[in-house]
C-alpha cells in the first residue's frame, strides 16, 4: 500500500472470506487525510514477494490465555469468564479506570417495571417511557473468545454468548472489541439476535454497563451543545456521548445510534434494546447491529475536543474504487482538502434553499459554539468566495456580512457564546 507520493504505508491483513463464489481480502492501513477532503491510495502486489517460513506449535508447550488489547494510549484486559473489562489503564495518567470489584464493560439484561409515574398517561404505552429496573442480570456466562485481528495497526477479540429466558431459542450477542494504533477508542461492534419479549409485568432491557471507581458528574452531548446533569436513576437523552467527570480522570461513552444513558454516581450505562409491548408487541425482534466506544478523557479536555472526537467516530471514512470513478475524478488532485473550520463546530453542510444562484454555488454551514465564550470563527475554503453572510435559520434574511480574505478563500465571523449560526457562502 502506497500513498499518492509513492511512500509505502503500513499494512495489515484483515478479514478473509468468500461471498457468492468471490474471494475477498480486507486490508488495514494508516493514512493521513486532509480536513473534509480525500487522499489517494494505491494497493498492489509486490513482485519480489517471498513467503515467510511458518513454525508450527508442536503443542508440547502451552501458556495461559490472556485477552489484552494495548496500544500507546490504552491497555485493556478482558475477563475470561464473562468478557467484561478487568482492567482499563489510561497510560497518560497511569490510572486504571476499571474498579477492582468488577462490573466494568459488561452487558446486562434488566427487567423493567411496566408501571410508570406519568400523570394521565395510558400505562400500557411501554415504548414511550422507561421505568425502574426491578431485576438485573449480568450477561456473558459461557462466553467464547477468539482473536478477530492481530497486528501492529489493529487488535481485536471476538466474543459470543447466549442469554435470555427461552432456552431453546435464546438471544445471542456477538461482539468484536477492537483497538487501533494511535487511538484512544476501545470500540465495540455488536451483532445481537434479539429474541426477548415483553409482558404485562415486565419489559426486557439490554444495556452496556460501566461501573466507576469515583463519584462523577455527567456531561451529555445534546443538539448544538452540551449539558451537565446530575446523576439520576432513569434514562436521559444524549445525542452521541456522555462524559463521566471524575476527580482525577474522566471517561467517555460514545455511541453511533443509541441515545439513552442512565447515569448514577458511580456508574454509566447505555440502553441498547428494549422489548416494549405497546403499541407494537414485538418491535425489536431480530438482528441488530450496534456500535459504541469507550475512551479515557483528560479532565482538561475542551467541549470542542469532545464534539470533534464524536464526529470523527460517528462519520467513518468512505472508500471509493478509483478504477470505477476514473472518468469523474480525472480533474482532481490526488490529495486535497475542501475546507477547514476553527472556532466552533460544524453541524451540517448543505446547498442553499432559495434558487437564486447557479446550482451548488451557494453553500450553507450550520455552526455552533460549545465552550460558553464568544469566539472568532474562521472557515478556510478550497474555492474562492465572492460573498458570505450570517442569515436566519430559513436562509432568507441576511443578518451580518462576514469578512473575506486570503484571495477569497478565508471567511471570518463572530460566533457568540452557546449560539447557533447559519453561514451562507456564495462561491465564484
Amino acid at each position: 500500500m502506497c500513498d499518492c507520493s509513492g511512500s509505502e504505508l503500513p499494512l495489515q491483513l484483515g478479514e478473509l472470506g468468500n461471498y457468492w463464489g468471490h474471494q475477498f481480502d480486507t486490508v488495514i492501513t494508516k493514512v493521513s487525510v486532509p480536513s473534509c477532503g480525500y487522499t489517494t491510495l494505491i494497493l498492489d502486489k509486490k513482485i519480489d514477494y517471498q513467503p515467510l517460513t511458518t513454525f508450527y506449535n508442536d503443542m508440547r508447550l502451552q501458556s495461559p490465555d490472556v485477552f489484552i488489547l494495548e496500544n500507546e494510549f490504552i491497555r485493556a484486559s478482558l475477563n475470561s469468564l464473562d468478557g467484561s473489562i478487568a482492567s482499563f489503564v489510561d497510560k497518560e495518567t497511569g490510572i486504571d479506570l476499571a474498579p477492582a470489584n468488577g462490573g466494568f464493560g459488561i452487558f446486562r439484561l434488566a427487567e423493567e417495571a411496566c408501571q410508570k409515574k406519568i400523570t394521565a398517561w395510558n400505562r400500557s404505552m411501554s415504548a414511550w417511557f422507561t421505568g425502574r429496573f426491578k431485576n438485573i442480570e449480568n450477561l456473558g456466562s459461557g462466553v467464547e473468545i477468539k482473536p478477530a485481528a492481530e497486528g501492529k495497526l489493529r487488535n481485536a477479540w471476538n466474543l459470543k454468548f447466549s442469554f435470555g429466558a427461552c432456552c431453546e431459542n435464546s438471544s445471542v450477542i456477538e461482539t468484536v472489541i477492537s483497538l487501533d494504533a494511535g487511538s484512544k477508542l476501545l470500540r465495540y461492534d455488536v451483532t445481537c439476535d434479539w429474541r426477548e419479549f415483553g409482558t404485562e409485568n415486565e419489559i426486557p432491557n439490554l444495556h452496556f454497563y460501566l461501573s466507576l471507581d469515583d463519584k462523577c458528574s455527567f456531561l451529555y452531548d445534546i443538539p448544538f451543545g452540551m449539558k451537565e446533569r446530575q446523576p439520576l436513576d432513569m434514562d436521559l437523552p444524549g445525542e452521541s456521548f456522555v462524559l463521566a467527570k471524575g476527580s482525577k480522570s474522566s471517561l467517555a461513552l460514545f455511541s453511533t445510534d443509541k441515545y439513552a444513558y442512565r447515569c448514577l454516581e458511580n456508574s454509566i450505562s447505555l440502553t441498547l434494546i428494549r422489548g416494549a409491548t405497546h403499541p407494537d408487541t414485538t418491535p425489536e425482534t431480530g438482528r441488530h447491529k450496534i456500535s459504541f466506544a469507550v475512551s479515557p478523557v483528560s479532565n482538561s479536555a475542551s467541549h470542542e475536543f469532545l464534539a470533534r472526537e464524536s464526529l470523527v467516530y460517528r462519520r467513518p471514512m468512505t472508500i471509493i474504487s478509483g478504477k470505477n470513478k476514473a472518468g469523474k475524478t480525472q480533474n482532481l488532485e490526488p490529495r486535497a482538502g475542501f475546507l477547514k473550520f476553527k472556532g466552533g463546530v460544524i453541524s451540517a453542510i448543505k446547498v442553499s434553499e432559495p434558487v437564486d444562484a447557479a446550482p451548488g454555488k451557494k453553500m450553507v454551514f450550520r455552526v455552533y459554539e460549545v465552550e460558553g465564550k464568544a469566539v472568532q470563527s474562521e472557515l478556510c475554503l478550497a474555492y474562492k468566495a465572492i460573498s458570505a453572510c450570517l442569515t436566519d435559520v430559513l436562509e432568507e434574511k441576511p443578518l451580518e456580512n462576514c469578512n473575506i480574505s486570503g484571495d477569497g478563500k478565508i471567511v471570518t465571523f463572530s460566533l457568540p457564546a452557546y449560539s447557533v449560526g447559519t453561514l451562507m457562502v456564495e462561491l465564484e
